[in-house]
């Protein structure tokens, strides 16, 4: 029980920090206006974790509350998603600090 609420309060704190810096690569790009807030990132992320935890719980898997190939199709779509935001975090993130050093580099030359 101590190792499953350490994993997901580690994938928590994990995905809170992912989306705050998916958040401000959207910034940078000028995706996502610059007054846009953050939360609305962070808490979709964690929604579709969520939703990944209850897909992948034993409990369900268990009961068979559902059908089994309607879990696993699910479970797949949402691990593509979060393949796909990661991988746009990690493009972003060259982008980010060269943009942050940069405008530190406009503060220091005033």
């Amino acid at each position: 029980m101590v190792k499953a609420f350490l994993r997901i309060s580690l994938c928590i704190v994990g995905l809170v920090g992912f989306g705050i810096i998916l958040g401000e690569v959207l910034k940078k790009w000028q995706v996502a206006d610059p007054d846009f807030g953050v939360v609305w990132i962070v808490i979709p992320i964690l929604f579709l974790f969520a939703i990944r935890e209850i897909t992948r719980s034993n409990y369900i898997r268990e009961k068979k509350i559902t059908a089994p190939k309607y879990l696993q199709t699910l479970t797949t779509i949402l691990d593509v998603v979060f393949v796909l935001l990661s991988i746009l975090a990690c493009l972003g993130i060259p982008y980010l600090w060269f943009g942050t050093i940069e405008e530190l580099g406009k503060r220091g030359g005033r």
